[in-house]
């Protein structure tokens, strides 16, 4: 009935929680990659390649690349994987402070800490059925790649319809675990630091 409350509205919720659950990760990719540039070996021009590309460069890195910088790239991807898992343990509580539009709890984590230790084992179930959506996404995306451009028209047609029954699961995961955590709301509320619901008077006291 409305587009802008119904369906606007709770998709910018959705990507800004994961975004203000992500700024770790964010700044932590950001110093790694400063740190790989800096130590990053000077790229070795192919030959027959006299002016630098991208190409040429990629080719360089690889030609001087050695064990110390895999083990490097193992480190950063087994960080990086540690912040995106530990911000989205915090992203059904910051979906329901911006579902209520208590942005400003969002300038307290330690408020968003102490709700969720509060609540932890229930709060675990929800995550952990916020987890199950991204890994079915995970392994829709692994199992069933992109059209690649070149690809004869049935591969593709295939690919969409392995792809559409997949995609539709996530989606069904992804609404149960929405449920989960409105309902854990609903039921743990009074644990929480804080009165989400917008606190309106009586119609006969108005």
């Amino acid at each position: 009935e409305n587009i802008w409350s119904e369906i606007v509205v709770p998709t910018i919720n959705m990507f800004g929680a994961f975004f203000y659950t992500q700024i770790p990760t964010i700044l932590v990719g950001a110093i790694l990659m400063q740190f790989a540039c800096s130590t990053a070996p000077a790229p070795v021009m192919p030959a027959g390649m006299p002016e630098p590309n991208l190409a040429g460069q990629v080719a360089g890195m690889a030609a001087g690349a050695g064990g110390g910088e895999l083990e490097l790239a193992l480190w950063a991807q087994a960080i990086l994987t540690m912040t995106t898992l530990g911000g989205m343990f915090f992203l059904p509580m910051v979906l329901l402070i911006l579902s209520f539009d208590a942005i400003g709890l969002l300038l307290r984590p330690d408020l968003i800490v102490r709700a969720i230790g509060a609540i932890w084992k229930p709060y675990l179930l929800g995550w952990l059925c916020l987890l199950a959506g991204v890994a079915v996404f995970w392994l829709a995306m692994k199992l069933v790649p992109e059209p690649e451009a070149g690809e004869p028209g049935g591969l593709v047609g295939l690919r969409l319809l392995v792809q559409i029954p997949v995609l539709t699961l996530d989606l069904a995961v992804f609404l149960y675990a929405m449920r989960v955590i409105g309902l854990l709301y609903l039921h743990f509320q009074h644990l929480l630091p804080w009165t989400l619901e917008k606190k309106t008077k009586h119609p006969l006291e108005e």
